[in-house]
């Protein structure tokens, strides 16, 4: 599959550059670079024959000395053929016995981790659609909760209808006949008006009957100003209730005529809140040694399927903070005590790329190795890599190192944290420090690190925590000599 990329940023220069191709999901370069000889000036295209995946990834690089590379960042995009299918029903059913799936009878509450962000509408057996809000409520950890006193009727199915993958929609519009609810019908009327539907494509559907016709055997009208009348005679009833599903909508945002996945970059220096004139652009931490804050827009005046994509490309020593713009807004990342997180860093290396998603969560969509795989990781060197400090015991401050703080605690107790006098405790025989391979709280500002020199790791075998010291098993020991040596 070609792919041709043009319209590359003004570079003039005396340097090579030279393109990679990467696979979306993993970042994987599956094509090998390819290396241009200067000079470039605007308009220069290059053809490459990829392999046929969806959506490819371009990097940009300029060598700035032998070998060493710096990402200029122009990316191109590419899709071949990107299609969506219309989820299924997920049909549960009341005692099935399903893990994460089957309400249990008798109860209000059911835990299904996969529903979790997901936009749906919740249909009962015998009963049809329920009320958001008023008789189900959805949970931020996935599943849902019966309101009302209600509880799961034993032999009962219940259907989870999702809107399609990439569209958006309002929640239902439930119209209670004869209720105080805003715009609800008199009983022994046919008119319902409202006038945020005006314009709107949406169907109706009444409990206990179904959708109502519109074309053959007409039995509403659609009134452009908002709204509906019923027709053949049929009136409102007490305690009706119907329905209005508007019809999600599908939004392809395009970038500029080049097909770039960014028209640009904007480097972040200091604290910095999005404005309209960061869309479509990488944004790029260069704080150098100082904790720079980055706030995202509101979410729910952010337009849907548009990517905000953050890199830190190694020239901030400290993180970049990712924050959200107001309370009650939040980052839906993966670890388990991070769904609802407000914030999230990005050290040296890393990227994470967001996107509006529901119930006022940003989607993590995209993310690089070292971030899906969040803190923790070891790596053996003889001087600390980028993103990475060295275990020697220094203190931290844990405004500026949050992250590292912050999996500290979320490590406990497995991996226990002590208090600074404990972690300087010396063995009276060796001298050495007993507790010196945990973390240590110093004091409300500070934390220390391991000092992990001179000693070597090992699996822990459940006796001993993380962190444990153990001596050797040899110690001191004497051998008699042969008497003919």
């Amino acid at each position: 599959m070609p792919i041709i990329a043009s319209g590359i940023t003004a570079y003039n220069t005396n340097n090579r550059l030279r393109v990679q191709l990467l696979d979306n999901a993993t970042k994987a370069i599956v094509y090998d670079e390819q290396i241009f000889v200067a000079p470039h000036v605007n308009g220069h295209n290059f053809v490459l024959n990829a392999p046929t995946f969806d959506v490819y990834y371009i990097r940009l690089q300029e060598e700035v000395a032998a070998n060493i590379w710096n990402t200029i960042g122009n990316y191109e995009k590419d899709v071949t053929e990107n299609c969506t299918t219309v989820e299924q029903d997920l049909e549960l059913y009341v005692n099935g016995g399903r893990a994460n799936l089957d309400p249990v009878a008798n109860t209000s509450s059911v835990d299904i981790p996969a529903l979790a962000g997901r936009i749906y509408r919740l249909v009962e057996e015998g009963t049809g659609q329920l009320i958001h809000g008023v008789e189900w409520q959805r949970k931020d950890t996935g599943g849902f909760d019966l309101l009302g006193g209600q509880v799961f009727q034993a032999q009962t199915s219940y259907f989870v209808q999702f809107f399609p993958p990439g569209t958006t929609a309002d929640e239902d519009i439930v119209i209670r006949v004869g209720s105080n609810d805003l715009y609800a019908p008199a009983v022994g009327t046919n008119q319902y008006r409202n006038p945020n539907l005006a314009g709107a494509v949406y169907r109706v559907v009444q409990r206990g009957y179904g959708p109502l016709t519109r074309l053959i055997n007409a039995e509403i009208a659609i009134v452009p100003a908002g709204g509906f009348d019923l027709l053949g005679g049929q009136l409102f009833g007490d305690k009706d209730i119907f329905f209005v599903q508007v019809y999600p909508k599908v939004c392809i945002t395009q970038t500029n005529g080049s097909n770039a996945a960014f028209a640009g970059e904007v480097e972040i220096l200091n604290d910095t809140v999005y404005n309209a004139a960061h869309q479509n652009k990488l944004i790029v931490f260069r704080g150098a040694g100082q904790l720079v804050k980055y706030t995202l827009p509101d979410i729910n005046a952010f337009p849907q399927q548009v990517i905000i994509a953050f890199e830190a490309n190694g020239g901030n020593q400290v993180y970049g903070t990712i924050e959200t713009f107001a309370a009650g807004q939040y980052i839906d990342y993966k670890v388990p005590n991070q769904l609802n997180t407000t914030r999230l860093a990005l050290a040296q290396g890393e990227q994470v790329w967001l996107c509006r998603g529901g119930n006022n969560k940003w989607r993590v969509v995209n993310s690089s190795w070292a971030y899906n795989n969040g803190l923790g990781t070891d790596l053996l060197s003889t001087l600390p890599a980028p993103g990475y400090l060295a275990k020697d015991g220094s203190i931290y401050s844990k405004q500026v190192f949050w992250r590292i703080w912050d999996a500290v605690q979320e490590a406990q107790p497995f991996s226990p944290i002590v208090t600074d006098a404990v972690w300087n405790t010396v063995d009276p025989v060796t001298g050495l420090k007993l507790n010196s391979g945990f973390y240590a709280d110093v004091d409300a500002n500070n934390f220390r690190l391991p000092d992990e020199r001179n000693y070597y790791g090992r699996a822990t075998d459940g006796a001993k925590l993380p962190g444990a010291k153990e001596t050797d098993q040899v110690g001191e020991h004497s051998h008699a000599l042969p008497a003919d040596i």
